[in-house]
C-alpha cells in the first residue's frame, strides 16, 4: 500500500515527552556561529508476529514501533582553514558516543574519481555500523551533488561532528538499578537519567543490548541526519506549536523512502548479509504490516562496496562513480515489499517488554530454523510438520483481528486504557474471564447500545486465542528444529504473565530465545505495574547470572512522532 498521508501523534503527551527528550538532548551539543544543528530520531522495535516466516517473501510481520529512540545530531563546519584536516580537500568527521565512551574519528578524501573515508589510526575502537552507514551515505551525496543544486557542497567543508545517544532501554537498566539500590519495576526505570552510560568493568565498556533494534535505529537515524544536514531530504519535522496531526507532504513521503532505502542497504552492508529489514522499516515508519524487499535487489551493490571497504584492507581507491552511480539509482527505485499496511496498537491496548538477561544467538537461530523448513520441503503426508504453514495463516489471522478491533473501537469511541467502571472490571480479572464479566455487566448495566462493547471483547479474546496458537506453533517449531524459539523457562514466565489480571497476551517477541519477553495488557498503569511486580518477584527463582527485568517500553504508532522525524534543536 502506498505510505499513507498522515502522520502524527496519538496525544499531546507524546508530543511533550519527545520534545523534552530532544531539548535535554541537543542543550549539550556544542554550536558555533559557522554550524547549524541538525537532529533527528528513529524508534526501536518489537516483532509481535512473523518471527522466522517474515525473513521470506511475501509472509508478513506485525513489528511494533518502541517509545523509546535513537537520536542523532549533526553539524557542518563550514569555518575557516584550520578548524579541519591540513588538506584542503579532506573533511574531518567525529562521531561522539557517549553512552559507549567512545569517539571515533574518520577522514573523508574525495576527487573526480572517487570517495574514500579513512578511519584515524587514534581510534581506539571500531563501530561497523557507524563507519559503513557514513561510507554509504557520503557515497550517494557525492554522486547526488550533480544532479541537485540544492545540496550544500563538500566543497568548503571543513569538519562533520556528529553525537549519538539512545534512551536507556536499548540496553541493560539491570547496573544502574543494581548500582542505585532501585527493584527492576517500570516506573523506577522510567525514572532513571536520560542517557546513561554503559557500564565499564577492567576498563571495558560492558554492553548488553535488550533486543529493541538498536542497530536498526542507530543507521536510519544517522542517515536521516546526515542528509537533512546537507539539504537532501525533508522529513516529517516535530516542533513546537505543530497540531496533533501532522500531514506530510510529497516531499516528506519521498524523502523517508530515500532514507529508507539507504538504512536498509547500510544496515545490511555493516551486518554482510541481507537480512528481512522489519526492524529498518519500523525506525523509519513506525507501527506496520510488514513484508520483506526482494533479496535479489542488494547482492550485486553489496558486492562493489565490499570490494571498495577500506575498512577491510582491500583496497586504498574508494567508492568508484560507477558504484555510487548504481548505489544512486538503487536508493531512488521503487522497492517491492515493505509496508503491507499501517498498524497502531487498539486505544488503551499496551505493550510492556522484559529484559530476561541471558542472550540468544538469532542469527545463528535462523540459519538452523530455515535449514528445517528446507528439509520439510521435501517431505510428503505425516512425516510432514505443518508449523511454517500454519504461522503464515495465523499470523494473517491476528493482522485481520487488529484491524478488526482498531475499527470497532474507534467506531464505538472505546478506550480500554480510561477509566471506567468497566474497564476496571477487566483489569481486575483474567482475560479467560472477560467474556463472562462482560455478561455479568450487562445485566447489571442498562445501556441502549452494547454492540460496540460486545464486538471489542470478543475480539480480544479471540486475539488472545489467536496468539496462543502462535506461541504453540513456534514452539513446537523450534523444538522440531533443535532451536529454543520459546523455552521451558520462558514458556513458564509468559504463562504466569498470562494469568494476571488485565493481561491480553505475553509471549517472547521475534526470534524468541531467552532475552526477552513482550506483553500486551489493557488497564493503563495499575495493570503495568502489577506485571512489573511479578517479574521483579521471580527473580528470586532464577538461577544464578540471569535477572528480569521490566523496561519502560511501550507501543508507539504508525508515522510522525512514531517514525523518523527532526525535531530543531533549542
Amino acid at each position: 500500500l502506498p505510505l499513507v498521508a498522515k502522520v502524527g501523534v496519538q496525544s499531546p503527551y507524546d508530543l511533550a515527552v519527545l520534545l523534552s527528550k530532544e531539548r535535554e538532548f541537543c542543550s549539550t551539543m556544542p554550536t558555533t556561529e559557522a554550524s547549524t544543528t541538525i537532529t533527528v530520531s528513529a524508534p526501536g522495535k518489537v516483532l509481535l508476529a512473523g518471527g522466522y516466516l517474515v525473513l521470506e517473501y511475501p509472509n508478513i510481520g506485525l513489528v511494533v514501533a518502541a517509545d523509546k529512540r535513537f537520536y542523532c545530531s549533526c553539524s557542518i563546519d563550514f569555518a575557516g582553514k584550520g578548524h579541519g584536516d591540513e588538506e584542503s580537500n579532506s573533511i574531518k568527521i567525529t562521531v561522539e558516543s557517549p553512552q559507549f565512551h567512545s569517539n571515533w574519528i574518520y577522514h573523508c578524501q574525495i576527487d573526480q574519481e572517487c570517495i574514500s573515508l579513512r578511519a584515524d589510526e587514534t581510534n581506539i575502537s571500531k563501530n561497523g555500523f557507524v563507519e559503513k552507514t557514513l561510507r554509504v551515505v557520503l557515497s550517494y551525496l557525492w554522486q547526488q551533488q550533480s544532479q541537485d543544486a540544492n545540496l550544500k557542497s563538500f566543497t568548503g567543508i571543513q569538519s562533520i561532528d556528529i553525537r549519538i545517544v539512545a534512551d536507556n532501554d536499548f540496553y541493560s537498566v539491570v547496573p544502574h538499578l543494581e548500582k542505585r539500590k532501585l527493584e527492576p519495576t517500570p516506573d523506577n526505570v522510567s525514572n532513571l537519567q536520560k542517557f546513561l552510560p554503559c557500564p565499564v568493568v577492567n576498563g571495558e565498556t560492558i554492553i548488553n543490548k535488550t533486543g529493541l533494534g538498536s542497530s536498526a535505529a542507530l543507521v536510519t537515524s544517522l542517515v536521516g541526519c546526515i542528509l537533512e544536514a546537507f539539504g537532501a531530504s525533508h522529513l516529517p519535522n516535530i516542533s513546537e506549536g505543530d497540531s496533533d496531526k501532522i500531514k506530510a507532504t510529497k516531499k516528506e513521503e519521498d524523502s523517508l523512502l530515500v532514507v529508507h532505502n539507504l538504512a536498509q542497504i547500510s544496515h545490511c552492508f555493516a551486518q554482510g548479509k541481507v537480512g528481512s529489514g522489519f526492524d529498518v522499516s519500523s525506525a523509519t515508519f513506525g507501527s506496520h504490516v510488514y513484508r520483506r524487499f526482494p533479496k535479489s535487489i542488494l547482492p550485486k551493490l553489496l558486492s562493489h562496496l565490499e570490494e571498495n571497504d577500506e575498512s577491510q584492507g582491500k583496497t586504498k581507491n574508494g567508492i568508484s562513480k560507477s558504484t555510487a552511480k548504481l548505489l544512486g539509482e538503487l536508493t531512488h527505485n521503487s522497492w517491492d515489499g515493505g509496508i503491507y499496511q499501517p498498524l497502531t496498537l487498539p486505544p488503551g491496548v499496551d505493550m510492556l517488554l522484559a529484559d530476561v538477561c541471558g542472550g540468544s544467538e538469532s542469527p545463528s537461530m535462523a540459519r538452523k530454523v530455515l535449514a528445517w523448513k528446507q528439509q520439510q520441503e521435501g517431505l510428503e503426508g505425516e512425516q510432514k510438520e505443518n508449523y511454517w504453514e500454519n504461522l503464515r495463516a495465523i499470523n494473517s489471522q491476528i493482522m485481520f483481528l487488529f484491524t478488526q478491533l482498531s475499527e470497532v473501537m474507534n467506531e464505538g469511541d472505546l478506550d480500554f486504557g480510561k477509566e471506567s467502571k468497566f474497564v476496571t472490571l477487566l483489569a481486575d480479572s483474567k482475560a479467560d474471564e472477560w467474556k463472562k464479566v462482560l455478561h455479568q455487566h450487562l445485566q447489571e448495566e442498562s445501556s441502549d447500545d452494547t454492540t460496540s462493547l460486545q464486538a471489542a471483547v470478543s475480539l480480544l479474546v479471540k486475539l488472545r486465542q489467536v496468539f496462543k496458537e502462535a506461541r504453540q506453533n513456534l514452539k513446537s517449531m523450534g523444538d522440531a528444529a533443535g532451536v529454543p524459539i520459546e523455552p521451558e523457562e520462558q514458556t513458564e514466565l509468559a504463562d504466569a504473565t498470562m494469568d494476571v489480571p488485565g493481561v491480553l497476551v505475553a509471549l517472547v517477541p521475534g526470534a524468541g530465545g531467552y532475552d526477552a519477553l513482550a506483553c500486551l495488557y489493557i488497564g493503563g498503569s495499575k495493570v503495568r505495574n502489577r506485571i512489573g511486580q511479578l517479574w521483579a518477584s521471580r527473580n528470586t527463582d532464577m538461577s544464578k547470572g540471569k535477572k528480569i527485568c521490566s523496561l519502560a517500553v511501550q507501543g508507539g504508532g504508525f508515522g510522525g512522532v512514531h517514525g523518523l522525524c527532526v525535531v530543531p534543536p533549542h
